[in-house]
């Protein structure tokens, strides 16, 4: 609860529009906001009310009965709602989910406050693109950038161009920073990721051996494999490309069972079977750049069927494996989709996004996904082209 009203006031801070929270039975014991005031006001009612939070920010009543039905109003829309001790419940777990998600955008760092460092200019200005570039042009565009960034990949390790070009997108205003991070991710492939790196690359080999792609072979060869693959199946975690050759990777949190994973397994190997992911997506993506489009991977999080929060050590995995994956993987995210929102909580994405860095918020999506929330799991995405191909065309459609 204490969260909840701490969530509360920080919406109301953002100086959003009116959202009343009330009971049908107890109307007049809503606190009136000042309308020259452009706050948030959010009010939960119950008869009696247990306990009341006022000041300038927001006006809360604490719902203390179980049974009593209260009606979420956004603008003229009326929402009804099975009990408020449910409401709060939903709205509870949905925000610690919406963070989770959020984890596979940006890096946790990026919500901590503080002025951010002041970019360096350099004569070696990277040109930024948008998804679907051409990587011949973009190079050519980025060219002295990366030409700069080749004399730090040492004489005994692989890396191409546009692995080179991606850190330099990333820092378009700052030479060093882009070598400050290349030497950074060098580090971590020459020590403590090399056997992530050295598996994906071996993985990947033998998955294309015969033109095609074979999937367990991926699978079998992540870290922690025979462990952390009875949980994350192609039911719940899956991945899939557009016809243009972007990658989607799919995740229905409501199929993996966290807590039961989390017993069988410790933070940090979940965390490397996430860099794994995040390694043999990099491959690929870099390994179709080449071919003539720039490729990004796209985050599909679809909620249908969420009824609880992630478990707190599932969570911290995530945030572990998002952190490394900005500074190791740059310009490789896309855009992160939210998608199958129950409608119930649609109402308050308009509040919620704004909480965010914008840099999060530029990669954020807010859908419905009809065809996604059709399936019973994720399998068919990998197995029936008809359905591969209606999905796909629905994420592209859903991209900002």
């Amino acid at each position: 609860m204490r969260d909840l009203l701490r969530w509360c006031s920080t919406l109301a801070t953002a100086g959003h529009n009116t959202i009343d929270i009330d009971s049908p039975h107890r109307k007049e014991s809503a606190k009136r906001t000042p309308k020259k005031i452009c706050l948030c006001r959010i009010v939960i009612s119950t008869d009696p009310p247990n306990r009341q939070i006022d000041n300038k920010y927001v006006a809360i009543n604490v719902i203390t009965q179980v049974q009593e039905v209260v009606v979420i109003r956004v603008v003229n829309r009326r929402l009804a709602y099975r009990n408020s001790s449910t409401a709060m419940m939903m709205m509870t777990i949905i925000s610690r989910i919406l963070v989770v998600s959020a984890l596979l955008a940006a890096p946790s760092n990026a919500f901590m406050g503080g002025k951010p460092n002041k970019p360096r200019s350099t004569r070696l200005k990277a040109v930024p693109y948008k998804i679907g570039a051409k990587t011949e042009g973009v190079l050519m565009n980025n060219r002295f950038v990366v030409d700069s960034l080749r004399k730090v990949v040492p004489d005994d390790m692989e890396m191409g161009d546009v692995d080179l070009l991606r850190f330099a997108l990333a820092y378009p205003d700052d030479r060093v920073g882009a070598e400050k991070a290349l030497k950074n991710a060098i580090k971590w492939r020459k020590s403590t990721g090399k056997s992530i790196v050295d598996s994906a690359k071996d993985a990947v080999a033998k998955a294309t051996a015969n033109g095609g792609w074979d999937n367990e072979v991926v699978r079998d060869a992540a870290p922690h494999a025979d462990v952390i693959n009875k949980f994350i199946t192609p039911k719940a975690v899956i991945t899939t490309s557009t016809e243009d050759g972007d990658l989607v990777y799919v995740i229905r949190a409501s199929q993996i069972d966290d807590k039961e994973l989390m017993n069988k397994a410790s933070v940090e190997q979940v965390c490397d079977f996430f860099m794994y992911a995040k390694e043999v997506h990099n491959i690929v993506a870099n390994k179709r750049s080449e071919k003539g489009r720039l490729c990004s991977v796209l985050f599909a999080n679809d909620i249908s069927g969420v009824r609880k929060a992630p478990d707190k050590r599932f969570s911290q995995a995530l945030t572990s494996s998002s952190d490394q994956y900005e500074s190791l993987y740059p310009s490789l995210a896309g855009p992160t989709m939210i998608l199958n929102l129950p409608l119930i909580l649609q109402a308050f994405v308009g509040l919620l996004k704004p909480l965010f860095p914008k840099s999060v918020q530029e990669r954020l999506v807010f859908k419905r996904a009809p065809v996604l929330a059709s399936l019973k799991e994720l399998t068919p995405l990998g197995t029936d082209p008809l359905i591969k191909t209606k999905f796909t065309r629905e994420v592209v459609s859903l991209l900002p």
